[in-house]
């Protein structure tokens, strides 16, 4: 197709705009890790592991010393908000969220299940099982008050809006992910 003069002043016009559409330069690996071990020695949280994997949970905690991160989110996030992802995931290391929360899931079968079998299953089997027990969501919503008050106050402290960075994560997610903010984020 030919450019008439006119179409040249359309495609020129738009240039700018479509330009700034484009998607985000991809954060640099090493900078992600640095970011992370900058924020785990200052939330004093024991050696801890940064595992990258595509996972429809976007990012956990798991057992005492990991923290998985679906790669594609890492990548997507402003600096601000991965940084509020990080400083909560590590949160639950600090506490041992994950033990307490698999302890707590147990428990909740031994109390109500007669099947001893999915006892030996892992933590996503009793999860599935046991997660909209009153008592494990009572403990969800602790534990994740907790994170979210920490990630909070970091950005607060940084001069960065954490309200800002919880709506990324929420749009980037399809998921709330603002317990115990709701007022902080009116």
């Amino acid at each position: 197709m030919r450019l008439t003069p006119f179409r040249w002043i359309w495609v020129l016009f738009l240039l700018p705009w479509v330009s700034s559409c484009t998607t985000p330069p991809q954060r640099d690996f090493a900078d992600t890790l640095s970011m992370f071990e900058e924020l785990r020695q200052q939330y004093d949280v024991p050696y801890s592991r940064m595992g990258f994997q595509k996972s429809p949970l976007f990012a956990f905690a798991k057992g005492k010393t990991q923290i998985v991160i679906d790669e594609a989110f890492s990548e997507g996030l402003s600096d601000a908000a991965l940084r509020y992802v990080f400083v909560h995931e590590l949160v639950h290391l600090k506490y041992d969220d994950p033990r307490r929360g698999y302890d707590l899931l147990k428990r909740i079968h031994q109390t109500n299940a007669k099947d001893t079998e999915l006892m030996n299953n892992a933590f996503m089997t009793l999860l599935g099982a046991y997660g909209q027990d009153p008592e494990f969501k009572g403990f969800l919503d602790q534990v994740e008050t907790r994170a979210n008050h920490y990630a909070a106050q970091h950005l607060i402290d940084r001069g960065e809006n954490p309200c800002k960075a919880i709506a990324e994560i929420e749009q980037y997610t399809g998921a709330r992910f603002r317990f115990g903010t709701e007022d902080l984020c009116k």
